[in-house]
């Protein structure tokens, strides 16, 4: 089921898209299909469109300060923080976004909540220690109480987090802070909800930052087009757990 989840958005990815009006351009002779694919692409792959439609995508209301944050009954942070890497004589930790970690060792040691819980995240094809034993380790690294750690059961995509949390929490543990990146938060946040979770979102690792345009945000770059294609992942994701 996961590899169902990563490939059937890869079919409204821009370059599948360019790819599939170009061949029905090429086939039906009709070369105005083909210039249109190529403008297509090269507006998904250029920073001033790639910046706007990915801050839409994002936009949650600004990140909060820490007094702005009500106290909860746990700290939920979601994975996609770290992963593994081969070395030459071991397979080792390396962070990629690790926003979200910092923010939830922020919050726990501002007494938001007697609880901070990693996802244990791990897909079929990941080499090495999961996500959660990874973060879970450095988090008593940096101080937290072992008691205050949590750790869900295996988990492979948001729905399973929600219901992975579900299973660590009592009847009674329904407050949460919910803490993950700001395009991913408005499908988190509904998931959890579903679950009967009272959630306080706590969104991070903004992806668009506030930098003045130049001319130079009109130039196609590999950075944009990526910036796209998450964007538009992420709404395919939202519109899966919509209708599912």
């Amino acid at each position: 089921m996961i590899y169902l989840h990563k490939i059937l958005p890869l079919l409204v990815m821009p370059l599948s898209i360019t790819l599939f009006i170009i061949v029905i351009g090429l086939v039906r002779k009709k070369p105005a299909y083909c210039w249109g694919a190529l403008l297509f692409i090269y507006m998904c792959a250029t920073p001033f469109v790639a910046d706007h439609f990915f801050s839409w995508v994002e936009s949650s209301g600004g990140r909060l300060s820490m007094t702005q944050v009500k106290k909860a009954d746990a700290i939920v942070v979601l994975g996609g923080m770290a992963g593994t890497v081969q070395g030459k004589d071991s397979v080792y930790a390396e962070w990629s976004d690790p926003d979200r970690f910092f923010a939830g060792i922020e919050l726990y040691k501002q007494k938001k909540a007697p609880y901070l819980i990693f996802n244990d995240g791990k897909l079929p094809w990941e080499k090495g220690e999961s996500e959660g034993k990874i973060v879970s380790r450095q988090a008593l690294a940096m101080g937290v109480d072992p008691r205050g750690i949590l750790l869900t059961d295996p988990v492979q995509h948001t729905a399973d987090e929600a219901k992975a949390v579900q299973a660590l929490l009592k009847q009674n543990q329904q407050r949460i802070i919910l803490v993950t990146s700001a395009f991913h938060m408005p499908r988190a946040q509904r998931v959890f909800e579903e679950q009967g979770f009272l959630v306080q979102p706590f969104p991070v690792d903004y992806k668009v930052g506030n930098e003045q345009r130049t001319f130079l945000d009109f130039f196609p770059k590999a950075d944009a087009l990526r910036t796209t294609e998450m964007g538009l992942r992420e709404l395919v994701g939202r519109l899966y757990y919509s209708v599912r």
